[in-house]
């Protein structure tokens, strides 16, 4: 006997249909991979996607950041400069604020001057 497509006996056609994502949880999943210490692999699991669809979002995070998304910007305070006639002013605040929103968490940073460095490697974690 010939098999011809009326005597083969088939499988059911099933349609297959691709999962979307919301940009809400795709920011989600980014966020975790930028976590300090997080891999793909462990993120990918823990929210039950394949490693590389997670891949593929951080990558394109990476490349095309988000204009509202805050980003570090380094800087160093220059020194405070008084005119050699005026006297110091006595208690003057030898510190620095920043504020910083993102997304629901406010931060509000009163530093020393002579702690910068320290202030820009706190904010910089706070900010991933």
């Amino acid at each position: 006997m010939i098999d011809t497509p009326e005597s083969t006996p088939h499988k059911a056609a099933v349609p297959r249909s691709r999962r979307r994502y919301s940009a809400q949880f795709k920011s989600e999943v980014i966020q975790a991979c930028l976590a300090p210490g997080a891999t793909t692999r462990d993120v990918a699991q823990r929210y039950g996607l394949r490693r590389d669809l997670v891949g593929r979002w951080l990558l394109g995070h990476r490349r095309h950041p988000q204009p509202d998304e805050p980003k570090f910007v380094a800087w160093a305070p220059a020194p405070e400069r008084r005119p050699a006639s005026s006297p110091a002013r006595s208690g003057a605040s030898e510190h620095f604020r920043i504020t910083c929103s993102r997304g629901d968490r406010d931060i509000c940073v009163e530093w020393p001057m002579s702690a910068a460095d320290q202030c820009a490697r706190f904010l910089r974690e706070w900010l991933q």
